[in-house]
């Protein structure tokens, strides 16, 4: 007789891509014309939707059936371009 295991219930389960803004910076010294030049970085980063509010979007990398979570990343909503929902 073949038993199937049940399918593992896994807390989160839709996935977004974020597109946002992240602050960049250079230590040393250096030409008064280097930091002039910086600007903020542009990212990328996909992964499990924790929570979205006004304040900010918390995602997860990784997740198990425990509910445990691992890779976590807070953006703030006021460095987030653009939300978008994928697909798998």
């Amino acid at each position: 007789i073949s038993v199937s295991k049940p399918k593992p219930k896994f807390p989160l389960s839709k996935i977004v891509e974020v597109e946002w803004v992240d602050a960049c910076g250079q230590a040393g010294w250096r030409d008064i014309a280097v930091y002039n030049d910086l600007i903020p970085a542009a990212c990328k980063t996909a992964g499990y939707l924790l929570k979205r509010s006004k304040n900010e979007i918390i995602l997860s990398l990784t997740q198990n059936d425990q509910h445990d979570l691992n890779q976590c990343i807070c953006i703030p909503a006021s460095w987030i371009v653009k939300v978008r929902k994928l697909k798998y």
